[in-house]
């Protein structure tokens, strides 16, 4: 029933208006479905009041506690799933996946998938094989191998693309796939295997990216590195910077602090580093860092309650953790 409005919506998930005429469609039979792909597509949608979109956010609320289960029941959802302007959006692969996770891309304008672990060859074999990469805006991953697998694969729609590796090939492999550089966010968790110089090969791969975010926690990344990314063009259109758990120090903290190539961030993040009472002290003291609506600083520098005050009354607008 409403094939041809559903495929419509599928064909173009950043169209709003087959999700529309698709809630016409199924108001006859599902009011409640009608009425919550409506409001979930005015709240995404610029111009509406904050009164209005609390008001929106109260009734979908109380529509998804009534009927999320059952829709979700009659596209047989074997899997994690995510929800956004009124449809399933992003579907998520847990360590053992259960047959048929990924059925639900048939039946939903999903454009955002997580694969688990690099040993789970299965999930990734039925994500490619599903042809669904190609409509994907965001896509995480674990495992050096995979990236390679997308060379060969269309990704024009891709914006966000996070990987989870120990591996000490990731940067080498993000060298090779020349599409990385039209990215919004880029996101590598979890790799000691990441460090200077692969983040000088993944630099010199990509002089012209236009990444806005870029994740690199729990990365072997120095002050060297750091200095090196703030030196490169692509710096400066950053707006999220994400250090935590790298290897940073009060020295890299002053330069970033100090460049006028900062002025772009909104959020900063250098949780769980090296940073010290001089290195918070740069940023009290840094006249760049003014756009930023978020910073993390979380550590034994945070145990400091006068210098911590001292921050939040430099950036009284910002969220400080």
């Amino acid at each position: 029933m409403f094939d041809a409005e559903l495929a419509a919506v599928i064909a173009d998930p950043r169209d709003d208006v087959p999700r529309l005429v698709y809630a016409d469609a199924v108001s006859t039979v599902d009011p409640a479905r009608a009425e919550y792909i409506r409001l979930a597509v005015a709240l995404a949608q610029p111009g509406s009041t904050a009164s209005e979109r609390r008001g929106y956010r109260e009734v979908l609320r109380g529509l998804s506690r009534s009927n999320l289960a059952r829709w979700e029941s009659a596209l047989k959802v074997s899997a994690a799933v995510s929800w956004s302007r009124g449809f399933i959006d992003g579907v998520s692969a847990s360590y053992r996946p259960r047959a048929g996770w990924l059925d639900v891309a048939r039946l939903a304008p999903v454009t955002k998938v997580a694969i688990g672990y690099q040993r789970d060859a299965a999930a990734w074999e039925a994500l490619l094989a599903a042809s669904l990469v190609p409509r994907l805006e965001q896509l995480r991953i674990s495992g050096a191998g995979r990236l390679l697998d997308l060379a060969s694969v269309p990704v024009e729609a891709l914006r966000f693309l996070g990987v989870s590796s120990m591996a000490a090939t990731v940067p080498e492999a993000l060298a090779q796939l020349p599409w990385v550089s039209a990215l919004d966010t880029l996101m590598i968790n979890s790799s000691r295997a990441f460090n200077d110089s692969g983040l000088n090969t993944l630099l010199a791969a990509h002089p012209a990216a236009r990444w806005k975010n870029l994740y690199l926690s729990g990365a072997s990344i120095t002050d060297a590195g750091l200095e090196q990314l703030i030196r490169h063009p692509v710096y400066e259109g950053l707006e999220i910077v994400c250090l935590n758990r790298t290897m940073i120090t009060s020295a890299g903290v002053a330069a970033l602090a100090q460049s006028p190539q900062s002025r772009g961030l909104k959020m900063l993040e250098v949780a769980n580093t090296k940073l010290d009472p001089a290195g918070v002290t740069a940023l009290i003291q840094s006249d760049t860092l003014g756009g930023l609506t978020r910073l993390k600083v979380r550590g034994r520098v945070s145990r400091n309650e006068a210098l911590i005050a001292a921050l939040r009354a430099r950036y009284p607008k910002v969220v400080i953790a």
